[in-house]
């Protein structure tokens, strides 16, 4: 059967806006959690600064608040309306560090970047793919047992694969057994997984 990565995916972008920088070329290799493309932010930076610095001022304004309520020299609706003020100016600060993350895309697992649908300068927007990631270090064989085999086969069995027409042979581990045979061929499928660090 066909050996293919056991995981690949299309990134998507998050947030609206060009694409300033594209730090990862199609085939290289890319770290989980390494940008592979950038959106420009700085509207973005520019409201989370807004933020932070209301922030700071909620968090010092309800420490007085809540100073003064202990004093007995204001309500108990002051300090809840303070309090509220501070929950909120959080949230958002909160919010917009999120966006600000989100608009640097970055890859979900160790990969190679294997396309790239956007250029550089491109406007792209939320839900738009804009690359692609293949994890080649591990590839998955499907493969395909009658029922008198499959009985014969467990998850974390050990595998000897040939590989096409060569000679060459790779060693495999069983990582699922179907549990029910296909209508069309009555056979069962099977997913060997292989070690392929190089």
């Amino acid at each position: 059967g066909p050996a293919t990565p056991v995981r690949g995916t299309d990134l998507s972008a998050q947030e609206s806006g060009p694409v300033v920088a594209l730090p990862v070329d199609k085939g290289q290799a890319v770290g989980k959690g390494k940008s592979v493309l950038v959106i420009e932010r700085d509207i973005i930076k520019a409201e989370l600064e807004a933020a932070e610095a209301s922030l700071a001022l909620e968090a010092y304004n309800v420490d007085k608040v809540r100073q003064l309520y202990e004093a007995g020299k204001v309500s108990r609706i002051e300090l809840l309306t303070a309090e509220s003020s501070h929950a909120q100016a959080t949230s958002r600060a909160e919010v917009l560090r999120e966006r600000y993350d989100r608009a640097g895309i970055k890859a979900p697992f160790d990969g190679v970047l294997v396309d790239r649908y956007v250029e550089l300068g491109q406007l792209v927007v939320p839900g738009q793919r804009v690359a692609r990631i293949l994890d080649p270090y591990t590839l998955k064989l499907e493969a395909y047992l009658t029922d008198s085999q499959v009985q014969w086969v467990a998850v974390g069995d050990r595998a000897t694969i040939k590989m096409g027409e060569s000679r060459d042979r790779a060693a495999g581990e069983v990582s699922w057994v179907g549990f029910e045979a296909d209508r069309m061929t009555g056979k069962f499928k099977v997913e060997i997984e292989i070690p392929n660090p190089d």
